[in-house]
């Protein structure tokens, strides 16, 4: 009967070790898909700062284009105050600019800090996963060698 069990045990140790590497391997490998996709959408992100930024300059290059026209038209082209306004709109609309810039990259800078995290857990899951194995065929040469019968003289 304790021949019979030797080969299961051996088995089931090589089954147990192999499944551990393939689930470390495994949780790495969705780990560094899950962290590629958040650097792509880090840089989607700032695309789409840089797109809503470009919207934002034109939006006040319009503006300021319109309020000029409308101050010529009026007669007050020289007035100071009308220009002020102009300005104004000008400097607002640089500021929404560069918020909308600043935000995409904090927004992509997040993602890839993410990123890196992520990545980090799916190495540590891996390394986890092969100390286990060890410790599984570790377990499983323990029991084995406890189960061998002794030799005389020894």
């Amino acid at each position: 009967m304790a021949q019979a069990s030797v080969p299961l045990m051996v088995a089931s140790t090589v089954f147990s070790v192999g499944s551990q590497i393939q689930k470390g391997r495994a949780a790495k490998a969705q780990a560094d898909s899950a962290a590629s996709q958040m650097e792509a959408n880090a840089s989607v992100a700032r695309r789409d700062a840089h797109t809503r930024s470009q919207e934002i300059v034109r939006q006040t290059t319009r503006t300021m284009s319109d309020a000029a026209s409308i101050q010529a038209g009026s007669g007050f082209a020289g007035d100071a105050a009308s220009t002020r306004q102009i300005a104004r709109i000008g400097g607002a609309g640089r500021y929404n600019e560069l918020a909308a810039l600043y935000e995409g990259e904090m927004q992509a800078r997040e993602l890839i800090t993410g990123a890196a995290t992520t990545r980090a857990g799916g190495k540590s899951a891996r390394n986890n996963a092969y100390l286990g194995a060890a410790a599984t065929a570790l377990g499983g040469a323990y029991d084995y060698a406890s189960k061998r019968p002794a030799k005389e003289g020894t």
